[in-house]
């Protein structure tokens, strides 16, 4: 894969400069190769870069660039401007626990069920990652450009045939119509400038409110018709409601730690009995409680909590190998 890159005319006069437009598909292309990039390995000898193959690792790389949006690590991150990714920091425990779900045995037999959880987080991760990145890296154009997002085959070449060979490209492509900006997306960040600007007291207001916006567009326009209006992933998860069943499966929970599970009640969100995943509202409403139990902790624990997104974050060069969490080396 190579860097992005466009074309600037130039003069013969020594020492001078030439203004270099960036377009809206160049811009878009930066944000897509960003978020590409981070599923890839890199081998400086060849200056190549290669898509991981493990689905974990995916997950785990997923998490740690939320974590890293959200701590303001990134090359292009202001880190005095802290907190405004918010749906970032949760959407970094929601990755590492489908990383955890990918690595359960129960899962990896039931293939749609694999398969679309890899799927739905990977697509998810290159929508939103790149409109973070692009706004992140310029905001101002990014409202500019936000309305006409540059679809695959728009982008800069090198962009475009990279993107063409990700997993799932034609059925994410054809069921997401490439990526829109949504209403939902446009308000969640304008809801990230009004929190720049915010008081103290209303920071935390603002946070809440993008991440619910951000949630909603996550799991109505992204996960509901990429993987759960698929039959056959709707019947499954439809039959681990079974009674039988539900005796031997783990229960549906959200962990705000780094670990895959934890005895402490403080820290997840517990799925109520009555959800039906395949079911939007019905998730949305257990999304509701986790999202306030998870501000709870970000207000009442932030220490404990960036501590452990730090951690997270530290995932972001993971090898390309099955590494279970409770063998990872330290960060």
């Amino acid at each position: 894969m190579a860097d992005t890159f466009v074309i600037g005319t130039t003069n013969k006069i020594p020492n001078s400069c030439v203004d270099l437009i960036c377009t809206c598909p160049v811009m878009w292309s930066r944000a897509t190769q960003f978020a590409y990039l981070r599923m890839c390995n890199h081998k400086p000898k060849t200056q190549e870069y290669h898509l991981i193959d493990s689905y974990v690792v995916r997950a785990r790389r997923i998490s740690a660039t939320y974590a890293r949006l959200y701590l303001e690590q990134e090359k292009f991150s202001q880190p005095e401007k802290k907190g405004r990714f918010y749906w970032a920091a949760l959407a970094a425990f929601a990755s590492k626990t489908v990383a955890c779900s990918l690595e359960l045995s129960r899962v990896k037999m039931i293939h749609v069920i694999h398969q679309g959880l890899a799927k739905g987080n990977f697509w998810l991760f290159m929508d939103i990652a790149a409109t973070h990145a692009y706004w992140a890296m310029e905001s101002p154009s990014f409202k500019q450009c936000a309305s006409a997002r540059a679809k695959v085959d728009e982008l800069v070449p090198t962009v475009t045939a990279q993107m063409k060979k990700l997993p799932w490209h034609d059925e994410a492509m054809a069921t997401l119509r490439n990526l829109p900006i949504t209403p939902e997306i446009d308000q969640a960040f304008d809801k990230m400038m009004e929190f720049e600007s915010a008081s103290k007291k209303q920071k935390p207001i603002k946070q809440l409110e993008h991440l619910m916006l951000v949630a909603n567009h996550e799991q109505r326009k992204i996960l509901q018709p990429l993987i759960y209006d698929d039959p056959y992933f709707s019947c499954w998860l439809e039959m681990q409601r079974w009674p039988v069943v539900q005796q031997i499966t783990p229960a549906l929970e959200l962990v705000f730690t780094h670990a895959c599970s934890t005895d402490d009640p403080t820290l997840k969100s517990t799925a109520p009995k009555k959800t039906v995943l395949e079911n939007e509202d019905s998730r949305m409403d257990w999304i509701k409680l986790a999202a306030q139990k998870f501000h709870g902790l970000m207000q009442k624990r932030a220490p404990f909590m960036e501590k452990e997104l730090c951690i997270m974050a530290g995932w972001v060069s993971l090898p390309d190998t099955i590494i279970h969490l409770n063998e990872m080396p330290p960060s």
